[in-house]
């Protein structure tokens, strides 16, 4: 076999093993992305309230929760990873974020700081959260679980307490995303009530007399 013919089984010879490779259609499916977002952006303060300040230092939250991949829990022993569905932002920001903005509303304040930003010194009051869970908690609802503390002014001293809630999802829509967030943006709207009513109580009242 001449060297022209060697070249021509060789070109044949590949193009049928390229034919022969069958090349799987990509599964890949690009993710949604969501945000929280407070109950309402309308945040018309008539003044600005200082003793009634805070500074929302670093929300604390478990090592599962800090995927961007939403989550839901079926049980009290499983976590699903939902890689369709995604957090735009690390939860610990948008958590952060939202309680902070919830809270200045309630407060009619607009003195107040979220970490990563410095504490200012005039500020009144220091806010930790370390949440315990967050997200669906199971078909048909979503939860919210922290542990909260609150210092400052009170001269009664440092303020501490657990904050619990378990929403059902609104309209039954239990495959509906929207109503989901919306549910998960209600229980950190209870939380911001919880912590500004404790500002509020510790800034209005008198120590208490030993």
């Amino acid at each position: 076999m001449n060297k022209k013919n060697v070249l021509s089984c060789l070109a044949g010879a590949w193009v049928s093993l390229l034919c022969s490779c069958v090349v799987p259609e990509s599964t890949y499916v690009a993710p949604d992305f969501f945000l929280l977002s407070p109950v309402s952006l309308d945040a018309n303060y008539t003044h600005g309230n200082e003793n009634k300040s805070f500074y929302l230092s670093q929300v604390e939250i478990p090592e599962y929760l800090r995927d961007l991949r939403m989550v839901s829990r079926p049980d009290m022993h499983s976590v699903v990873f939902r890689e369709g569905k995604r957090w735009g932002e690390p939860l610990t920001d948008g958590i952060a974020r939202v309680v902070a903005l919830n809270m200045s509303r309630e407060l009619n304040t607009s003195f107040f700081s979220v970490f990563p930003n410095r504490k200012e010194r005039e500020l009144a009051w220091d806010v930790s959260l370390s949440v315990t869970s967050f997200g669906r908690s199971n078909s048909d609802s979503v939860e919210l679980v922290a542990l909260w503390e609150i210092d400052g002014e009170d001269p009664n001293g440092t303020q501490r307490g657990t904050f619990s809630i378990n929403l059902p999802i609104d309209d039954n829509k239990t495959d509906d995303i929207k109503s989901e967030l919306r549910g998960l943006n209600d229980c950190l709207q209870s939380l911001a009530l919880r912590l500004s009513g404790v500002i509020s109580e510790c800034s209005d009242s008198p120590p208490k007399r030993n």
